[in-house]
């Protein structure tokens, strides 16, 4: 009977310690998952920004005639040459909303045209003549990019006019790929 006794308690023992490990293991499997998960979030982060990137750096034509439109652009005009890049920076703005791209990778590559186009456009009423002819969601996710880059780069004051006519005559001047 003491010997039965005896193996109780160690299978007790050892099946408290088995417990004990296996709880480990499922808590090492768990960190593990979540390292990798973090891991492949990172790594999608870098190839969307990298994509990103090279396409608005494929959009010279583009960013050009959105320099010349926002230079020449007067309220009410039907003027829509701006509106392939505000539909890029847009998209940009929503990835960042819904986390799809992190706020500083976003901010580190796009900050100079969103701010430079977005204040450009501002300033000869683009936005504004824009939301009344299509609606006053147009280019929201922008705006709320727009105005966290101002908040990440501490800026309360909008750029000087002769900032602004410098940033848009740069892209009016890029050289276009034949």
């Amino acid at each position: 009977m003491e010997q039965v006794h005896s193996i109780t308690i160690w299978l007790a023992k050892h099946t408290w310690a088995a417990s004990w490990l296996e709880a480990l293991a499922a808590v090492g499997g768990f960190y593990f998952l979540w390292r990798q998960l973090k891991n492949a979030r990172l790594a999608l982060n870098a190839d969307l920004l990298f994509r990103a990137d090279e396409r608005f750096n494929h959009m010279r034509k583009e960013r050009k005639e959105t320099a010349e439109c926002l230079l020449s652009f007067v309220k009410g005009s039907k003027d829509d040459r701006a509106d392939d890049v505000f539909d890029f920076l847009d998209t940009i703005g929503m990835f960042v909303r819904r986390k799809n791209l992190e706020q500083e990778l976003s901010w580190s590559v796009f900050y100079w045209w969103v701010i430079g186009y977005w204040e450009a456009a501002q300033r000869c009423h683009y936005i504004e003549s824009k939301r009344e002819e299509y609606g006053e969601q147009t280019w929201k996710d922008c705006e709320i990019l727009y105005n966290e880059i101002k908040r990440w780069e501490r800026e309360d004051e909008p750029w000087k006019d002769e900032d602004i006519d410098s940033f848009l005559n740069k892209e009016r001047s890029l050289s276009i790929p034949s």
